[in-house]
């Protein structure tokens, strides 16, 4: 029972799965918000460990990422990736981005 105690208190302390920050914002397109936009964001910490989400009907997304520094945010739609830098802090960091398709791809432009 000693034991079971410990570890709780052990992970009480030290919450290892508790993530760094959220990073949470809007995406636009044409000043409208647009809905369903799957969104990844990748750390170099830990590359292989992709945050995933998707853009709701308000073009709202939030993404709880475990590595702190700078990241990079792809967002995915009508098949065509855009990427740009976010940076993972201990609070949460809004970033809203504006996104542009064109024949050549998608580009992201922070707000």
């Amino acid at each position: 029972m000693k034991r079971i105690a410990g570890l709780f208190v052990l992970f009480t302390i030290f919450p290892w799965s508790t993530p760094a920050a959220q990073i949470l914002g809007t995406i636009r397109e044409n000043g409208r918000p647009v809905p369903g936009i799957n969104i990844e964001v990748s750390c170099p910490a830990n590359p292989s460990d992709v945050h995933r989400a998707t853009t709701d009907q308000y073009g709202a997304y939030s993404v709880n990422v475990t590595e702190r520094g700078k990241c990079t945010f792809t967002a995915i739609y009508s098949g065509q990736r855009a990427s740009a830098d976010v940076f993972s802090y201990a609070d949460p960091v809004r970033a809203d981005f504006d996104i542009t398709r064109s024949p050549n791809g998608a580009t992201l432009k922070r707000r």
